[in-house]
This record gives C-alpha cells, sequence and structure tokens, in this order.
C-alpha cells in the first residue's frame, strides 16, 4: 500500500510539473513564432532551425548530477491549432492508473512530464518524491550552410563509432505492472535502461553511436519470422505470457505489452542488424541489446521475441549470399534458437558454451562436427573450467572456418552473483572472456560484432560495463 505522506508529496510535485508545463508551452510558442518568421524571411541566411526544452530535477544537492533528465521536441508549436502533439499543458490526463479501481491514485490527474517521471523515465514513485529542484532551458538552434564551390573537395577525417544504442532501446512497462511482477523486469535489458536513465555510463562514452533506430515492421521482421507467429505477438496475450514466463493482469492489453516491452526488441533486431554492417565496415561493433538467441521461427521463449542474428544474417546475405558467419554464443542458456536456424544455413557455424541444468539441454551435452561445437557445462562451473574450455575449442575453431565475421553473444547470466544462469564466472573470469573473444578475432583481422545477451541486475550490469570498457580500449589501441 502507498503511504499516504508519500501521495501528498507526490501530488505536490505533479502540481509544480504541471505548472511549469504552462510556463515552457507560453514561451516556446513566443519564440516559435519568431523562429518561424525569420525562417521564412531568410534572416541571416538561416536555413531552419531546431527548438526543445530540456528538463532536469535534483533531490537535495542541486549542484551534483541530476536524478532525472527529460528532452522534448518544440519545433512548430506555435503554428498548430492545438498543442495537443508536444503533449504539454493539453488538458488529457495521463494517469496511466486510473483504470485500477483500488489504486490510491487513480482519480488523480497526471500531467505530462509526471506521467513521463514514471512511466517512460521508469523512477519509482519514492524516487520522484525525493525531487527538490526542477530546472528547465528552452533551447532554440539556428542552422545554417554554407555551399562550397563545386570545384573544391574537402574529405573531412571522422571518427569512427563502433558502440550502438538508441532510446528506442529502452524496456519498461508502468509501475503498476513492475509492482505486481517485480521478476520479469529484471529479466529485461538493465544496462540499456540503466545508460538512459543516467544511472550508468559507459566511461568510454566517445564510442556511442546513438542512432535514432527504428522499430522494425513485421514485414521486415517476416524474413525470418512466420507472419502468423508475428500477427500472435500483435493481439493475443497468452502468446506474450508465454514468452516472458508470466501472466498478464486484465487491464494491461496486448498493445500496451508491445508499446513498453516488444518494441524495445523490435528496434534492436534493427540495432544488430546496423552492428554486423557496421563491424564488416569498421572491424568491429557492439550493439547494446539484441542478443536473442532462443527465439525460433514460430515461437519466442524465455523474454527473446525475435531472432535478430537470423535477421542480421539474412541482411547479410543480400549483399553477400556466401558470407562464412562465426557465431559464439557464451550465454548461460542455450541458443537453441539460432542452433535451429543454423541447421538450415550453409556457411553458418556455432560454438555455445552453456549450462546443461535443465533435460532439454542434454541434447546439447557435447557435440562437434562440421558446424556445430556445442559444449555443455555443469551448474556452478568456475572461471577454471570455463576460460579452459574457450581457450582451447574458439582458436581452433576460427581457424579451420575462417570465417568472414563473428557474431559474438556476450551473455552476462554466467555472473555468479546472476540467479537464473546457475554458473560461477568471475569478474575478471568475464572479463577474460571478453577480451579473448575480441583478441582472437583482432590478431586475424576478421571483423566481430557483439551483442550483450542475458543480464539481471544493476551489480551485473556494472560489470558488463567494466567489461566494455576493457573491450573497447583494447579494440581502439590495436586499430590505431
Amino acid at each position: 500500500m502507498i503511504d499516504s505522506k508519500l501521495i501528498e508529496r507526490l501530488k505536490v510535485i505533479n502540481t509544480e510539473l504541471a505548472a511549469i508545463e504552462k510556463r515552457i508551452v507560453q514561451t516556446a510558442i513566443r519564440l516559435d513564432s519568431n523562429l518561424q518568421k525569420e525562417l521564412a524571411g531568410n534572416v541571416d541566411g538561416i536555413r531552419d532551425y531546431e527548438m526543445k526544452v530540456e528538463i532536469q530535477c535534483y533531490g537535495s544537492d542541486e549542484t551534483g548530477y541530476p536524478l532525472f533528465t527529460m528532452n522534448e521536441r518544440l519545433n512548430g508549436i506555435s503554428s498548430e491549432p492545438k498543442i495537443y502533439t508536444h503533449h504539454f499543458a493539453d488538458g488529457d490526463n495521463n494517469n496511466e492508473f486510473r483504470f485500477r479501481e483500488e489504486h490510491p491514485m487513480k482519480g488523480e490527474h497526471h500531467c505530462w512530464l509526471y506521467h513521463c517521471l514514471y512511466s517512460h523515465i521508469g523512477a519509482t514513485l519514492d524516487e520522484i518524491a525525493s525531487i527538490q529542484h526542477i530546472y528547465f532551458d528552452i533551447i532554440p538552434r539556428y542552422e545554417y550552410c554554407v555551399d562550397t564551390p563545386s570545384n573544391v573537395f574537402i574529405s573531412p577525417v571522422l571518427p569512427a563509432r563502433h558502440v550502438l544504442t538508441s532510446h528506442n532501446y529502452n524496456m519498461y512497462i508502468e509501475d503498476v505492472f513492475r509492482d505486481i511482477y517485480p521478476d520479469p523486469i529484471k529479466k529485461t535489458h538493465p544496462i540499456i535502461n540503466a545508460y538512459h536513465r543516467g544511472r550508468i555510463t559507459i566511461s568510454a562514452y566517445k564510442e556511442m553511436l546513438r542512432m535514432d533506430i527504428k522499430i522494425m515492421s513485421d514485414n521486415e521482421l517476416e524474413v525470418f519470422h512466420s507472419p502468423t507467429y508475428l500477427a500472435s505477438l500483435r493481439h493475443d496475450k497468452s502468446v506474450i505470457e508465454g514468452i516472458t514466463q508470466f501472466s498478464i493482469p486484465p487491464l494491461i492489453t496486448a498493445y500496451m505489452i508491445n508499446e513498453n516491452l516488444i518494441d524495445a526488441a523490435r528496434a534492436m533486431c534493427r540495432g544488430t542488424v546496423h552492428a554486423a554492417q557496421l563491424a564488416l565496415k569498421s572491424g568491429w561493433a557492439i550493439n547494446l541489446g539484441g542478443g536473442f538467441h532462443r527465439a525460433h521461427r514460430d515461437r519466442g521463449e524465455n523474454m527473446n521475441f525475435f531472432n535478430d542474428y537470423a535477421i542480421a544474417t539474412h541482411h547479410l546475405r543480400q549483399n553477400n549470399p556466401d558470407i562464412k558467419i562465426l557465431y559464439i554464443d557464451l550465454d548461460a542458456l542455450c541458443g537453441d534458437g539460432v542452433i535451429s536456424f543454423a541447421k538450415e544455413m550453409d556457411n553458418f557455424y556455432v560454438l555455445d558454451l552453456h549450462n546443461t541444468f535443465t533435460k532439454f539441454d542434454e541434447e546439447y551435452l557435447l557435440k562437434t562436427d562440421k558446424h556445430f561445437t556445442l559444449i555443455g557445462l555443469k551448474s556452478y562451473t568456475g572461471d577454471e573450467l570455463y576460460l579452459q574450455l574457450l581457450y582451447e575449442y574458439l582458436p581452433n575453431l576460427i581457424n579451420e572456418v575462417k570465417p568472414d565475421i563473428i557474431f559474438y553473444n556476450a551473455g552476462g547470466n554466467v555472473l555468479k552473483d546472476d540467479p537464473f544462469g546457475h554458473l560461477c564466472i568471475s569478474q575478471k573470469g568475464l572479463i577474460k572472456r571478453d577480451l579473448f573473444v575480441f583478441r582472437e578475432a583482432q590478431k586475424r583481422t576478421i571483423p566481430i560484432m557483439m551483442c550483450i545477451s542475458r543480464l539481471r541486475g544493476l551489480e551485473s550490469s556494472k560489470y558488463i560495463e567494466r567489461s566494455l570498457n576493457l573491450v573497447i580500449k583494447f579494440m581502439k589501441r590495436k586499430n590505431t
């Protein structure tokens, strides 16, 4: 039950944010009107403009880092008969709890910014209540263009960026859902959520290629998945429940789950395609998402809705039908979705080290043939044996296959604190693992694309972050 004092404090925050929205709208309309006049009059050669508002929420220490930061685009706000497209002060009730009969916040009217805090950013109610200072900046930006003579050619040397992420990667479900089912939320991608919420900062942030990665449409996903399966994800809650492994309350619709969870997976699939293409061009790339190795053509499993590796393979083979791919899966769970897909493909090779703690995994206890090297591990296997097997099998397999590109599924659930992976790999072991895979690819000049696969919890995310930073530094040093 939510404490009454907490409710009252939240009402104060909501009221203040609603007032801020009105001030933003009044100022933005005035600025946007002037900007449009300057643009129409070609004042000083202006070619275009951008205008956004940045809202920063602080706790008691307003000199440190903000608790939350929100950004909204305000272009064209003055030319609209209504401002509902910008959501600010539009009169709509954005209360996500209004359909929950017994929720203490059911009857409240929530402004857009307040809604964004708990729904889009994913802040807890306690975190929102801790806000004491709110700053907002309305930022106009003029865009100019100077055309150079046609006989002059300048070839800029731009720094290559190798780590892909997107705001569309965020997986979040309303507080109502999180309160009922906390565990499934931990099964998403906390390193992505934490990064976008400002709680984890990749120290090698200069390598970030922040793309507006669009959500893949069902037509695009049909290059691998069946239309019937894709349609069922849109409308059939029982199918979604089977994949997420938890029941969905009646008031939570399939549309809501798609918008808050599955759409992020659709975007990550496109991110894996981009990362694979980037790796071929620049030598290496990391997608801060994806790694959905358990998804099959006609079904998903264990929070894996789509098989991004199969989709990326299809895209690469549109340009090079004979491209040879080595897939390395070091997630604690067997990548049976990729294995099933690979059985139908030529020039696709698999190395999979996984825990065999279920009866199903016994099929993949130890299998080596032309295309598959599947190595089952006993539960709570530690660094020594895990790394020994990797050091033994991976170099020989790379030498034998001679791949054109490596797909690396870097599972974080091998860590000893992970409650579902049932392995016992230390942070140092994880770092050694990741560096070894990249080192073997780099010294043979083989392009490598890595996806961050399954991990749970903020601590695991920090370990993955440290490993990522060392991998990035290693690859940058070797490529300079």
